[in-house]
């Protein structure tokens, strides 16, 4: 972990998958200049080199995420950069302690479907491949993940292939919520989504997770949902921006 400090306001750099943060209080997003942090990046850059890392994700929140865009764009202009802006959901303790009482007595799955806890390399490997996010250059990276940190999955009784997934990672963000087509409007996706908040909840993990928000049904859902709150401030929803050079 790397942490810079600019004008005694931190941005917090955290390396992950790769991955890094960029973080500050709601005082210095306030006083921060553009030129500022311009400056902040450039330091950053200096020591991590950006451009040269083409796997690197960065999240940055509000109006920096903005300011953030603009700089990469006029230091690398020969590299395109993939703008992903995001709600960002959490669950309090209310809504955990909500979802643990109502599946005490378990979860029931559409007839013809199990869960299991039995993660094969094969299923692995179609975890890697069927999310956008990720590429085979990072399979070994997720798969030391998925080894390690809570996963829902669920079968098919007649074919026990993976039909419905969800991964967590080692910040105890949700990914990857994935039901095949043919096996959609079944409640499998809502299903190994709580399983895995329950698994996860009994870690002692906070779930949160984070909706595109051009997926507006999906990021509809969650707005409704009894289970998860939508991360504001006063000015309403807090935007996260997620960024790739592709």
């Amino acid at each position: 972990m790397n942490i810079l400090t600019f004008e005694k306001h931190v941005l917090l750099i955290y390396s992950h998958r790769p991955e890094i943060f960029l973080c500050c209080n709601l005082m210095a997003e306030k006083i921060f200049k553009e030129k500022d942090l311009w400056k902040v990046f450039d330091q950053l850059n200096s020591e991590i080199e950006i451009s040269n890392k083409p796997h690197l994700w960065t999240l940055v929140y509000g109006k920096i995420g903005k300011i953030y865009n603009e700089w990469f764009e006029f230091r690398f202009p020969s590299i395109n950069l993939l703008f992903v802006p995001c709600f960002k959901f959490y669950m309090t303790k209310e809504q955990q302690n909500l979802l643990a009482e109502e599946c005490k007595n378990g979860i029931s799955l559409a007839n013809g479907y199990y869960f299991d806890d039995n993660i094969s390399e094969k299923d692995m490997e179609i975890m890697v491949e069927t999310w956008k996010f990720c590429d085979n250059s990072e399979s070994e990276i997720m798969k030391s993940i998925f080894k390690h940190m809570p996963i829902s999955l669920i079968r098919d009784s007649l074919t026990n292939e993976p039909v419905s997934f969800e991964h967590s990672d080692t910040r105890g963000c949700l990914n990857h919520l994935l039901t095949f087509p043919l096996h959609r409007n079944k409640g499998l996706g809502t299903s190994v989504e709580k399983n895995l908040c329950l698994k996860m909840i009994q870690k002692g993990m906070n779930p949160y997770k984070f909706v595109e928000i051009s997926n507006f049904a999906v990021a509809e859902s969650n707005i409704r949902s009894k289970y998860w709150t939508c991360w504001k401030d006063m000015n309403g929803p807090v935007i996260q921006y997620w960024m790739q050079p592709k």
